[in-house]
C-alpha cells in the first residue's frame, strides 16, 4: 500500500471529540498535562482513566479506519526495527514490524500522518503499510531493540545456555515418555543458578529505572508446546508496558 492518493485524515483530537468518548474540557486538560509532562496525549488519557486501553484503541481504529498491531505479543527482530534510525523512529513514534518484498509495515501512534509515511517511503524505498499502536508500546519495542531495559542480559544468558539446551535435542524416533521427561527436566532450572540471580536483578533494576509501581510476570503456556512464553510487564503511571523477553525454561526458578 503506497502513500500516494491518500486523503487527509482526522487529527487525533478530532477523532477523540467526534467519538464523544471524552468532552472538549477533558481533552483540553489532557493536552495541557501532555505538554507539561512531555508525555503523549494517548498516555495521559489512559493515566487519567478517561478511557481504558481497549476503548481508546476502538475509538482510534474506527475514526482512522486502520487496523491495530498488537506489538506486545509480536516477536519483532532488532534488525527489522533498526531499518530506520532510532532518533527518527522516536520522533515519528513509529517502528517497523514486518517486511515483504516491496512493503514495510509500521506500527505508528498516528498511522494516518501522510508526511511521516511519505518520508518513510522515501528513506526505505518501500511502500508503507501503517498499523495503529499506542506510543508506550512503540517506545518499549525500540528500547528492547536498542539494548535498553535488560535485553542485552537476556541475549547473553541465552547464548550461554544454548549449548545446554541443544543437548536436549531428541532423535526423530524418540518416544512420548522421553519427550515428557525432556520437558520436565528443561523446566527445572536451578533457582540458585547465577543467571537467575542476574535475571531477577535486571528485572528489578529495570523497574526502578522506569519508576514502575508494579512488576507483572505471567507464564502463558501453549498446550501444543510451540508458543509458550513468559509475559513480563511493568506498570508505569497506571499503564502496563512490556519488558524484555524471558526464556520459558526459567519460569519456575524465577518464581
Amino acid at each position: 500500500m503506497g502513500v500516494k492518493g491518500m486523503q487527509r485524515h482526522k487529527t487525533l483530537q478530532e477523532v477523540l471529540l467526534e467519538s464523544q468518548a471524552m468532552t472538549e474540557e477533558q481533552l483540553q486538560e489532557a493536552e495541557a498535562e501532555a505538554a507539561s509532562s512531555n508525555k503523549p496525549l494517548q498516555q495521559i488519557i489512559l493515566d487519567r482513566k478517561v478511557m481504558a486501553k481497549a476503548q481508546l484503541l476502538k475509538v482510534l481504529t474506527e475514526g482512522w479506519q486502520v487496523e491495530v498491531a498488537d506489538i506486545e505479543q509480536m516477536d519483532i527482530s532488532a534488525d527489522l526495527v533498526k531499518l530506520i534510525p532510532e532518533k527518527l523512529a522516536r520522533r515519528y513514534t513509529a517502528v517497523p514490524i514486518a517486511k515483504s518484498e516491496n512493503i514495510l509495515a509500521f506500527a505508528m501512534a498516528n498511522p494516518c500522518d501522510l508526511d511521516i509515511m511519505e518520508d518513510l517511503k522515501l528513506r526505505t524505498g518501500l511502500d508503507i503499510k501503517p498499523y495503529l499502536a499506542l506510543p508506550h508500546e512503540i517506545f518499549a519495542t525500540l528500547d528492547a531493540a536498542y539494548g535498553k531495559g535488560g535485553a542485552p542480559l537476556i541475549k547473553a544468558i541465552m547464548e550461554e545456555e544454548r549449548p545446554q539446551i541443544e543437548e536436549w535435542a531428541l532423535p526423530k524416533d524418540a518416544g512420548l515418555e522421553m519427550v515428557k521427561e525432556q520437558k520436565s527436566d528443561i523446566a527445572k532450572v536451578d533457582a540458585s543458578a547465577p543467571e537467575i540471580e542476574k535475571l531477577v536483578n535486571a528485572i528489578i533494576l529495570n523497574a526502578l529505572a522506569l519508576k514502575a509501581s508494579d512488576i507483572h510476570i505471567e507464564p502463558v503456556e501453549d498446550p501444543a508446546g510451540n508458543n509458550s512464553r513468559i509475559l513480563l510487564r511493568y506498570r508505569v503511571d497506571g499503564v502496563l508496558i512490556p519488558g524484555f523477553k524471558i526464556p520459558w525454561a526459567y519460569r519456575h526458578a524465577l518464581a
